[in-house]
């Protein structure tokens, strides 16, 4: 019998997907949020740190740091929001920023 790796263990509590390189969760409930929306409350967080931001059309990209890992949130007008990881030991700081967020 293979061993379940942690990522697999963890995909039973939240639904990350892999996609490619990285590892998404999509925030439905952000889904409406306009960009200002979104930085008020990733700047009123002591945790989270904006290293960049990116409007590529109708989508707006954040790179941001949570313990000492970065991630990726994609807010796109037509696909909605979604929060990435590109590595899968980012995966347990990933699940305590989504938690972090009430989302």
């Amino acid at each position: 019998m293979k061993k379940s790796s942690f990522a697999e263990k963890l995909l039973l509590f939240m639904e990350f997907l892999k996609i490619k390189d990285y590892w998404t969760y999509q925030l439905p409930e952000w889904d409406n949020y306009y960009k200002e929306d979104i930085e008020d409350i990733l700047n009123s967080m002591y945790s989270i740190t904006i290293l960049d931001y990116v409007m590529e059309g109708d989508v707006d990209v954040w790179t941001i740091r949570y313990k000492d890992c970065d991630f990726i949130l994609v807010n796109d007008l037509v696909y909605g929001c979604e929060i990435r990881a590109p590595k899968e030991e980012d995966l347990p700081q990933m699940e305590q920023l989504i938690k972090s967020l009430d989302v």
